[in-house]
């Protein structure tokens, strides 16, 4: 990546994606970036002339100088405690996701129709809905609840506060996902707050940031792919646009791409 970023003059990546220099000797870089360099054009990647394809330096620019980010931190504790990194990155009507699980880093181009649940979903897959009845309340007090007597307190049935009780204290694996909007300039903003995504044996849920009066909410709602558009909708809320499609048009060409 850093090859394919010195050749189109880009420094910057999302930070939830761990892209920086990590050879300080410059002779040692070079030698090492002449070899990486040789490999990507083998692969396609870079032409006889060492410029990256077209398609991949779109998708690099994207990561580079995206209009809005999304950065994902995800947690598998069904993988022996893996954590994979991940963002979906919008500049003008081009969509980015990428994925970083140790040094591997895939990226690969979607189109905007999918909407941002489909687009995380590339990564965290799909999952069954837990079975539980969406609950709310504020956001550090929900976070302390540990067992089903603290979480019926809000109000929900016995079964969903068990299963709520059960899924929080052994998940399978948690992702935890932040917004940041890029203003003319170049100066960044971030939301402050997350989006989250759980998966255990009893289904996915999703959890929803809110503002009520100035204080911070948390939902909690079945993860249907509905449910997880409707959090991150939520979370772009915390953003100073309020939007992730800000002065994006949908051209025919990137309607047409399926991904």
């Amino acid at each position: 990546m850093l090859v394919i970023a010195d050749r189109l003059g880009l420094m910057e990546f999302p930070t939830a994606l761990g892209i920086r220099p990590n050879i300080p000797q410059p002779e040692l870089r070079d030698r090492v970036w002449d070899q990486v360099a040789r490999d990507l054009s083998a692969q396609g990647v870079l032409d006889v002339f060492g410029h990256p394809h077209p398609e991949v330096a779109a998708m690099v620019d994207t990561l580079s100088r995206a209009d809005r980010t999304l950065e994902a931190r995800w947690w598998r504790r069904d993988v022996g405690g893996k954590l994979i990194r991940f963002v979906v990155c919008r500049k003008g009507d081009r969509h980015v996701v990428a994925a970083r699980d140790g040094d591997m880093l895939v990226l690969q181009r979607v189109a905007p129709q999918v909407g941002l649940a489909g687009m995380v979903a590339t990564v965290l897959g799909t999952a069954t809905p837990a079975d539980v009845e969406p609950l709310t309340g504020v956001a550090s007090k929900l976070a302390a609840c540990r067992d089903a007597n603290q979480i019926a307190a809000y109000g929900i049935g016995p079964s969903s506060a068990r299963a709520y009780a059960e899924i929080i204290a052994d998940p399978a694996s948690w992702a935890e996902i932040t917004a940041i909007e890029r203003h003319p300039g170049g100066t960044f903003t971030a939301a402050g707050v997350a989006a989250g995504v759980l998966d255990s044996k009893y289904g996915r849920i999703v959890s929803i940031p809110r503002r009520v009066s100035g204080e911070l909410y948390g939902s909690l709602l079945p993860g249907s792919t509905d449910n997880l558009q409707r959090a991150l909708d939520g979370l772009i809320e915390f953003l100073p646009s309020r939007t992730w499609f800000e002065h994006a048009t949908l051209d025919p060409a990137e309607a047409s791409h399926g991904g």
